[in-house]
């Protein structure tokens, strides 16, 4: 189950839309982006989107900002059935994956526009190390298309088995050819102008660091 992440304000209403997160078989826990839960002094929640009066609130039971990994406990719910995590063997080169995320969703004033959208892709490229925002992501991947905002927290999963192979926490960006990039320059060649053409592709925390931040939480119980 794929619900979207939010902040709960009074009785009937949300405060806003942070992003996106998933259930995985484990304890029933719900998985996102250590990035979406990061405000502090508000009550964070998920939704049906179906039932949006009807927001559950959660617990945050662990933080591994390194690999922007959250792990929830939604109060009181526990889902008929979660995601399983893929093992290490099923990870390839352009592996086929998709993933459903809400990055697609609206905000107007008080009023939010929830939005799913469906992604195909593939995996381009793994990383045993990967610098980026100021984490250090162990196994990460990088994927075909991009993470929108709000795309963060959702699933990649594997088409074959739906296994979830990682999960989205931002974007590459890669210069486009031919043209990189335009620059207007004045009379003496100095730079008024620059603009660089990019092409954003996702990266996903693997599976093997959110089995890493579940497995932390079971040997405490």
């Amino acid at each position: 189950m794929i619900l979207p992440v939010v902040i709960l304000g009074r009785p009937g209403k949300l405060g806003g839309f942070l992003g996106t997160g998933f259930f995985i078989e484990d304890e029933s826990f719900f998985i996102t982006a250590a990035h979406n839960v990061e405000l502090s002094g508000v009550q964070f929640g998920v939704l049906h989107v179906e039932d949006s009066l009807n927001a559950l609130p959660v617990s945050v039971v662990y933080i591994d900002k390194q690999s922007d990994i959250a792990v929830l406990e939604v109060n009181g719910y526990h889902p008929l059935k979660g995601f399983a995590l893929a093992h290490p063997e099923e990870l390839y080169l352009n592996t086929q994956i998709s993933c459903l995320e809400y990055g697609t969703t609206l905000t107007r004033g008080d009023e939010i526009r929830f939005n799913p959208a469906f992604r195909l892709g593939n995996v381009t490229r793994s990383f045993s190390k990967l610098e980026i925002l100021g984490r250090v992501l162990t196994d990460a991947l990088e994927v075909s298309f991009p993470a929108l905002r709000g795309a963060s927290g959702a699933p990649v999963l594997i088409n074959s088995n739906f296994r979830v192979i990682g999960m989205l926490v931002g974007n590459m960006s890669y210069h486009l050819l031919p043209s990189q990039i335009e620059t207007v320059t004045d009379e003496a060649g100095k730079i008024i102008e620059e603009t660089k053409f990019m092409l954003p592709l996702g990266i996903a925390a693997h599976a093997n660091a959110i089995r890493t931040a579940v497995q932390a939480i079971l040997g405490k119980k």
